[in-house]
Order: C-alpha cells, then sequence, then structure tokens
C-alpha cells in the first residue's frame, strides 16, 4: 500500500515538474526577442507578483506547486543564466522524486513480500547401467 503511494507521489511530482519547466521553456522561447526574466524556483515578491500578473490562474497553481516541490533544491547558484537556475532544481527534482522515489517504493514492495522458497524437485533415479540390456550389433 506504501509503495502505490510512493509511485504515485512520485508520478503527480515529476509530472508537476516537468509540465511547468516545459511551459517555462516556452514562455522563453516566445518572450526571448524581449529579454524578460522569469521566475525562478524561489522568487521573490516583486517577480512574484510580475509572474502572476503574466500567467493564468491554472498555470499560476502549477508554477506554485512546483515551486514548493522544488524548494529543497533551490539553492542558490552563483550563474546569472535563467535557464540554469530554472533547470538545475528541475533536474535534481525530477532525480529525486523520479528515480530515488520510485526505487524506494520498489524496495518497500519487494520487502513486504514473504519469502518464497522453491524447492528443487528430485530428479527421476536413472536405471543403472548394469539393468540395461546391450543392443544387438553394438
Amino acid at each position: 500500500m506504501l509503495d502505490v503511494a510512493l509511485r504515485a507521489i512520485s508520478l503527480v511530482s515529476c509530472a508537476i515538474i516537468a509540465l511547468s519547466f516545459v511551459l517555462f521553456a516556452s514562455e522563453q522561447a516566445s518572450d526571448a526577442s524581449h529579454g524578460q526574466v522569469s521566475a525562478v524556483v524561489d522568487p521573490g515578491g516583486a517577480t512574484e507578483r510580475q509572474r502572476e500578473s503574466h500567467h493564468t490562474k491554472a498555470r499560476e497553481t502549477i508554477d506554485d506547486v512546483n515551486d514548493v516541490i522544488l524548494r529543497p533544491f533551490a539553492a542558490p547558484l552563483s550563474s546569472d543564466n535563467v535557464w540554469v537556475k530554472r533547470g538545475v532544481p528541475t533536474l535534481f527534482g525530477l532525480l529525486v522524486y523520479g528515480l530515488l522515489l520510485l526505487y524506494l517504493a520498489r524496495m518497500i514492495k519487494v520487502r513486504s513480500k514473504p519469502l518464497v522458497h522453491h524447492h528443487r524437485e528430485q530428479p527421476a533415479v536413472a536405471p543403472d547401467a548394469s539393468d540395461s540390456t546391450p543392443t544387438p550389433g553394438v
């Protein structure tokens, strides 16, 4: 049961992270000519308000959930590149929530199953060589 919950959390988290990054990338592509700086994982108040004014309610909800999910990975980066600031936490989030949670779910499922010992059946006893009759002409 716990493994199913972990798998669900992992898949939902990865879907939100990926969707948020795809929306971010499409926004960056459309706004590339303006040089607009998009929101990073842990935006300040002014950037957050600017982001809210440009996005729909659904998009803002996705970005807010993404910010919460990626908060553990939102260490300050020394890069000024918005792609690095957004991409590195996204990569860490996908690794942790995708790989590690799914691995943990698999381990829990494996550990929760009782060990089954498969005993090999004893092979049928072959007839003795002394009991066999010689074939004629050999």
